[in-house]
């Protein structure tokens, strides 16, 4: 029988509970986790595909429809995935806990295109208001300059 201090030795175990719970809402079982653990701020590797549905309109009232298929990769805490889903009470319960409220992530999309971002400027970009006010009355720092690079 596995006794309490042997659960999840290696450092992708560690976190992995805690995305699966952010990822799935359960805030009960985050709480949870987050009361047995002090490393929130691991990232993890993950691969994204995501369609980004959009239109464009010209000056001459033209409108092009497109979709685009991303292929995303990324290194990202557990207050990033929280703050790209638009999960305020996980985002809240990370802080509270110590999440790194300015740490930086590194996106990669297939095309080249690589950015290093804050939760705040993901909130931002996801329009999640609710984060955004969330990030700033915690002390995100406004003044970080998102890398862009291909």
């Amino acid at each position: 029988m596995m006794q309490d201090n042997e659960i999840q030795q290696d450092g992708l175990g560690k976190n992995l509970a805690l995305y699966l719970a952010t990822a799935l809402g359960y805030k009960p079982v985050l709480k949870l986790l987050l009361e047995r653990t002090d490393e929130i701020d691991k990232n993890l590797s993950v691969t994204i595909h995501a369609t980004v549905a959009g239109a464009f309109e010209g000056k001459t009232s033209n409108r092009i429809d497109t979709t685009v298929e991303l292929k995303i990769h990324t290194e990202l805490s557990v207050l990033h995935l929280a703050t790209i889903l638009g999960n305020v009470d996980a985002a809240q319960l990370l802080i509270d806990k110590g999440a790194d409220i300015n740490s930086i992530c590194q996106i990669r999309v297939e095309d080249g295109l690589q950015a290093d971002l804050t939760p705040l400027m993901l909130a931002t970009m996801w329009k999640h208001d609710g984060m955004v006010q969330l990030m700033l009355k915690n002390g995100a720092k406004v003044s970080h300059i998102g890398k862009a690079r291909f």
